[in-house]
């Protein structure tokens, strides 16, 4: 039984998390950049995979820290949506791209929720 194994199961939870921050990072780069994000998926992606080579430092920190990261990188998203569409609702002069960047900020909200949900599929395989 590796490292993997014993802090997350089977381990393809966790690789499953790893390609959605990858995801994450990737398609939405521009608003985790813009609304302050990227540092916290950075040093999660860094966890992730410092957790795959067996570090047992990096595990725990994810134990204890991943989900509530992953939970505010949601909230924070949301929050960037919501803002946007409440811009949007109470000005008429507002344009098109607020419209593109409300949606792009809650499908990004949205995969932030879906690797929350693979970190806590990991977390019930051990």
């Amino acid at each position: 039984m590796n490292f993997i194994t014993q802090a997350f199961g089977t381990g393809s939870n966790i690789i499953n998390l790893y390609e959605q921050v990858t995801k994450l990072e990737k398609y939405y780069a521009k608003i985790l950049q813009r609304e302050h994000i990227t540092s916290e998926i950075a040093m999660l992606k860094f966890s992730i995979e410092q957790a795959m080579n067996g570090s047992t430092e990096a595990a725990g920190y994810l134990r204890m820290h991943g989900e509530d990261i992953l939970n505010d990188i949601k909230i924070n998203l949301n929050f960037a949506a919501n803002g946007q569409l409440r811009m949007i609702e109470e000005s008429p002069l507002v344009n098109e791209k607020s419209e593109k960047y409300a949606n792009e900020a809650y499908c990004a909200a949205k995969m932030a929720g879906r690797a929350k949900r693979e970190f806590q599929y990991a977390l019930c395989e051990v």
